[in-house]
């Protein structure tokens, strides 16, 4: 990764980190653990950077990312592979609204 690949990282997740932060609020149950969510989304973004920076809606990528993200916290509390984080209250409402919308 160069320097102007850095860069750009950087400055798309600058500009997208209020409405990253917004969602993990939504999605999660306290402050902390929707830190961690917005910490591991840039992460993700970073590491799959070559395919967020092409896709059609970058942004759109890289909150879907972040629900992935909260989907799979609320699977491993349910599995009871993880019991210190709880589920993130956001999850439900966000797959209830997508299934509503597909049909």
């Amino acid at each position: 990764m160069g320097a102007g690949e850095e860069s750009d990282i950087a400055d798309f997740l600058r500009s997208n980190q209020h409405r990253l932060s917004r969602l993990a609020y939504f999605l999660a149950d306290d402050e902390h653990a929707a830190e961690d969510l917005v910490q591991e989304t840039m992460v993700r973004v970073a590491v799959n950077w070559r395919r967020v920076r092409t896709a059609r809606d970058p942004g759109a990528y890289a909150r879907r990312i972040m629900v992935n993200q909260a989907r799979s916290l609320a699977r491993r509390r349910t599995s009871g592979r993880e019991s210190a984080v709880s589920e993130p209250r956001g999850v439900r409402t966000v797959l209830t609204s997508r299934r509503s919308l597909t049909g």
